[in-house]
């Protein structure tokens, strides 16, 4: 089974803030045209660390480097990781999102159609 496909916009996004987890020691082009392994690259511990607090930052995506099976060596398996987590954390806010609105009687939307 082939691994899904890589959002572009949200693999040129990645690729500017590894750059700039960089201090721009590694450019946004290198990124995306080098591909593969990021410490291959020069991104460096430190700049990981910072990768990771700009993810949470920036799209919401909480990343563990001690969990197993996150990817942050590859930058297209990275960026494929930020893209799972990020549809995965959707989906669970929609579905507290849905269950505050089952607390509350429902949506504003549905409680208008049931006041009509």
């Amino acid at each position: 089974m082939s691994a899904p496909p890589v959002d572009a916009a949200l693999r040129d996004r990645v690729a500017t803030m590894v750059s700039t987890a960089t201090d721009g020691e590694v450019t946004t082009e290198e990124i995306l045209t080098g591909g593969g392994s990021l410490a291959a690259l020069g991104v460096g511990s430190l700049a990981v660390l910072r990768l990771v607090d700009a993810l949470d930052d920036e799209l919401g995506v909480q990343l563990d480097l001690d969990t197993p099976g996150t990817h942050f060596d590859d930058f297209d398996d990275l960026v494929r990781t930020v893209q799972e987590r990020a549809v995965a954390d959707d989906l669970v806010r929609t579905a507290q999102e849905r269950a505050v609105a089952d607390d509350l009687g429902g949506t504003v939307q549905e409680r208008a159609v049931r006041d009509d």
